[in-house]
C-alpha cells in the first residue's frame, strides 16, 4: 500500500515539514516568505491608516486605488488580517538608502503616487531625512533657475538642522561664497575658463622644469672653475653654492651641472656621461682649449653614423665627449 508521500506526491522532506509544524505558521518561511508584492509601496499608507485607527480593509482598499493601486482586495485584507492576529508588529520593510537618496535627488513631481507616499512615511519617521528632502530640492532650484542670490538663506537654514555631511558642504561653500554666487547666478559657462587655466598650468609646469646634471667631485671649487671655462661659449655662471654643492647655471634650455662633494676619487667609467656641441666641426681645436683648462684627452677621433667624437676627461677623471653631429641632424631639437 503506497504511503502518503506517494499519494501526494510530494518530497518526503516537505511532508515531514508538514507534519512537523506545530501551528500553520510556522510553514510560512522560506523563499516565498519574501517575496516582492503589489502591495509592498502601499503598505506604508496603510500602516499609517491602521494607526490613525482605520481599519477596515475595504475602504482602505478603496484608499489607495485612486493612488494605483492596481491588486486585488483580498491581498489588502490578507495584509490586515496578518496585522490583526500577528503577536509581533507587521509594519512595511523600509526602503534601502539607496531607494531613499533617488526619491530626494528627482524632482518631487516627477515620483508616482506610491514613492511619494513611502517617502512621506520615512520623513515622518526621520526627522533628519525630512530637513535633508527640503535642502536639497532648493540647492536645486538655485542651480536650474540661477537663483544664486538665494544662497546666504540657503546656507542659514542649512546650519539650523542637525546635518553635518550638509554642514561639511556649507563650510567649503562658504571658503569661496562669491565664485560660487557667480556660479549659480551668472549665465556663462566657466568651462572654457577652466581649459586655459589647465593649459596655463601645463605651460607653466613645463617652463619650470628643467634638466640637472650632478656630477660627483673631491673639489667643488676647482671643478667649477674648469667647467665655467669649458662651457664660456654658453655663458654659464656659478649658482647655488650650500656644501655639498654647487651649480652652474647656464641660459635656458641649457641643463644646470651640479657639482656635489664625495670624499672618494672616481672609481671606473661613467654610467652617464656630457655630450658637448661647440657648434664647430673642428673637434680638435676645442680639445686643445680644453686640455689647456686642465682636461685629459682620452681618445682620437671617432665616428659612427655621421656622428664624430673624441673622448676627454675633466681635471677630476669624469668622461665627456666633445662631438659634432652630421649636417642634417640638430640632436637638441
Amino acid at each position: 500500500m503506497p504511503g502518503p508521500r506517494s499519494r501526494v506526491r510530494r518530497h518526503w522532506r516537505t511532508v515531514k515539514q508538514f507534519a512537523d509544524a506545530a501551528r500553520p505558521e510556522e510553514l510560512s518561511t522560506g523563499q516565498w516568505q519574501n517575496r516582492p508584492s503589489v502591495l509592498d509601496d502601499y503598505k506604508p499608507y496603510l500602516d499609517d491608516r491602521w494607526n490613525e485607527g482605520c481599519t477596515n480593509a475595504w475602504k482602505l482598499w478603496e484608499e489607495i486605488v485612486p493612488l494605483g493601486y492596481k491588486g486585488s482586495y483580498q491581498r489588502v485584507r490578507a495584509y490586515l488580517h496578518k496585522k490583526r492576529t500577528s503577536p509581533r508588529p507587521v509594519v512595511a520593510r523600509p526602503p534601502s538608502p539607496r531607494t531613499v537618496a533617488g526619491w530626494i535627488l528627482r524632482r518631487p513631481e516627477t515620483l508616482p503616487e506610491a514613492e511619494q507616499l513611502q517617502l512621506k512615511t520615512v520623513r515622518t519617521h526621520c526627522p533628519e531625512i525630512d530637513a535633508l528632502t527640503r535642502h536639497v530640492p532648493a540647492f536645486a532650484v538655485m542651480l536650474t533657475e540661477r537663483q544664486g542670490e538665494r544662497l546666504p538663506d540657503w546656507l542659514a537654514a542649512v546650519r539650523r538642522d542637525d546635518l553635518p555631511s550638509l554642514h561639511t558642504l556649507a563650510a567649503g561653500i562658504d571658503r569661496d561664497r562669491d565664485a560660487v554666487i557667480a556660479g549659480l547666478t551668472l549665465p556663462w559657462s566657466s568651462g572654457a575658463v577652466e581649459k586655459w587655466i589647465v593649459r596655463t598650468d601645463q605651460a607653466s609646469y613645463r617652463s619650470a622644469m628643467q634638466i640637472v646634471v650632478t656630477l660627483d667631485c673631491v673639489d667643488t671649487e676647482a671643478q667649477a672653475d674648469f667647467w665655467l671655462a669649458a662651457l664660456s661659449p654658453l655663458d654659464y655662471r656659478r649658482g647655488f653654492h650650500g656644501p655639498p654643492y654647487l651649480s652652474l647655471v647656464g641660459p635656458a634650455p641649457a641643463p644646470t651641472l651640479l657639482l656635489q662633494h664625495v670624499p672618494e676619487p672616481k672609481q671606473g667609467k661613467n654610467r652617464m656621461h656630457l655630450d658637448l656641441d661647440f657648434g664647430t666641426a673642428d673637434l680638435v681645436s676645442e680639445v686643445n682649449r680644453l686640455e689647456r683648462l686642465g682636461a685629459a684627452k682620452l681618445s682620437e677621433e671617432l665616428s659612427e653614423h655621421g656622428f664624430r667624437w673624441i673622448v676627454v676627461a675633466d681635471p677630476e677623471g669624469n668622461e665627456f665627449c666633445v662631438f659634432h653631429p652630421p649636417n642634417n641632424i640638430n640632436v637638441a631639437r
